[in-house]
């Protein structure tokens, strides 16, 4: 089985996903957190069957810790700019970025990585990098000067599209982020508005619709991950649902909406799913805590009594939190909500807490880039931005207004995960602003964060994004690239955010 590190947050596209028949525990620790320190240089990606490592997966491990080693080599020879210089001083910013993305275009359109094995086909890679440019590429000035980056990744993600309208399921023993792959493909062909492209486009919008957690994949809505989507390709035996997360979720559905799905009753099972990661006072549900055995159990009425709507009401800040399956993929950590003495003399089914349980009631913080992804999955939905659920969020994102750090992830755990997605939430914070027309100056602010990470050669790498994947320069230049042209894309209005139609 593979060893799948996350990139982006979905990876939240988007690291601590399992790998299939993996049984997905509470108290499962990702993998990467179990390594000793001294071998995290760059994470390795192993394939195991029932007889142990196959050769293929040891030569193809070999060969990545050697790309590794020498992409730290090159990584070295860019150094970052100085707060005294400036990329403007020969190219905009974010004409660098692109004119260095632009070198690194392989001659099949795509874009590989050179220090992971599970980027390395180019399935997640190459839409993510077209989408990042799409902005940029239909100018004269950009065609003129990339003009490789208009139409060559369309023909190669049209050429790796599968039979079944997946994206990254090229080799069953290292998939490359289906669903989240698929989702982007997506969406690049159907922003390309090219006829030809319509039966291809139903074919993958089929696919993403079919990986969805419901009925009719064995899962019923009493399941923490109903409604929402995961990792794709097969699913592990046992009716468990593997990896899945709010950050699958939403490059699912912004790519079903993009594609004119219209399926309302699959748009209301992902709202269901989303109550319960915003941990909504509506959502009766039990939330998944890492004291319970399974995300299983922790989702199973029968097992465990539901929430009282007191607990849920003060739980419920508005921002959402990255998983109800994956437990320990949630960066924000863990609160508690003590139980109310006021309270002591009532039935056990009205005290604070789980209902007749005098213990304190666990719960997963909120933090910003699950409250970004979760604000853009609920726009995707078709939730009006004046609906209470979006302005709780808007309100969360107003009181936690750092730019520059994923506010709600302590700065004090052992793993540096808020370093570690902080070109992601860069970009998912930009896009979710500019979906919102948030006022400003968080455009200028947001450029200048950037300017002072990039490299003299335009690139980005996040040296302590190796839980993410974002000391990949491709993938975090990607990124960058993303948050600059949202902050470039529009002129926003001067009234409050919370109280846009």
């Amino acid at each position: 089985m593979a060893d799948r590190r996350s990139f982006g947050e979905t990876a939240e596209v988007y690291g601590t996903s399992l790998a299939p028949g993996d049984s997905p525990g509470a108290n499962v620790l990702p993998r990467e957190l179990a390594a000793p320190r001294s071998l995290r240089l760059r994470p390795l990606v192993v394939e195991r069957n029932a007889g142990g490592i196959t050769r293929r997966r040891w030569l193809a491990t070999f060969c990545a810790a050697c790309g590794a080693l020498l992409a730290i080599g090159c990584e070295q020879a860019s150094p970052v700019l100085s707060k005294s210089q400036s990329p403007a001083t020969t190219a905009d910013p974010l004409v660098a970025a692109i004119d260095w993305l632009a070198s690194r275009q392989q001659a099949d359109g795509g874009w590989h990585s050179a220090n992971y094995a599970q980027l390395r086909n180019g399935a997640a890679l190459t839409p993510l990098v077209r989408i990042a440019v799409e902005s940029q590429i239909h100018t004269a000035e950009g065609l003129r000067r990339c003009p490789g980056l208009h139409l060559r990744p369309l023909g190669f993600i049209r050429q790796h599209v599968s039979a079944a309208g997946s994206l990254g399921a090229d080799d069953p023993e290292l998939l490359e982020y289906p669903n989240y792959a698929t989702s982007l493909a997506l969406q690049c062909l159907v922003a390309e508005n090219d006829p030809t492209d319509k039966p291809l486009i139903a074919r993958m919008t089929a696919y993403l619709v079919g990986q969805q957690y419901c009925e009719a994949t064995g899962f019923g809505p009493e399941h923490p991950a109903y409604g929402g989507w995961g990792f794709g390709g097969p699913r592990p035996v046992g009716g468990s649902p593997g990896h899945m997360d709010i950050g699958h979720t939403r490059h699912v559905l912004q790519a079903l909406r993009a594609a004119g799905h219209k399926d309302a009753a699959m748009y209301a099972r992902a709202e269901r799913f989303l109550r319960l990661v915003q941990k909504h006072p509506t959502e009766d549900r039990p939330q998944p805590s890492l004291a319970e055995e399974t995300p299983e159990r922790a989702g199973s009425v029968s097992d465990r009594s539901r929430l009282s709507l007191e607990v849920r009401e003060q739980i419920y800040d508005g921002g959402f939190y990255f998983s109800p399956v994956v437990l320990a993929a949630n960066k924000g950590g863990v609160g508690w909500v003590e139980r109310s003495e006021a309270h002591a003399d009532k039935p056990t089914t009205d005290r604070v807490g789980l209902a007749g349980s005098p213990h304190p009631t666990p719960y997963f913080r909120s933090y910003a880039t699950a409250t970004c992804d979760g604000i853009l999955a609920l726009l995707a939905c078709g939730v009006p931005r004046d609906d209470e659920r979006i302005r709780a969020a808007i309100g969360w994102l107003e009181k936690h207004p750092n730019l520059h750090y994923p506010e709600g992830v302590p700065k004090d755990s052992n793993e540096n995960w808020g370093a570690s997605i902080q070109f992601y939430h860069y970009a998912v914070r930009a896009e979710c602003y500019r979906a919102l027309h948030w006022p400003g100056p968080w455009e200028s602010d947001l450029q200048s964060g950037l300017r002072m990470e990039q490299r003299a050669d335009g690139s980005f790498v996040n040296r302590a994004g190796f839980l993410m994947k974002e000391d990949d320069p491709i993938l975090c230049t990607a990124l960058a690239v993303i948050a600059m042209s949202a902050a470039d894309a529009e002129s926003l209005p001067t009234t409050k955010a919370s109280v846009e139609p």
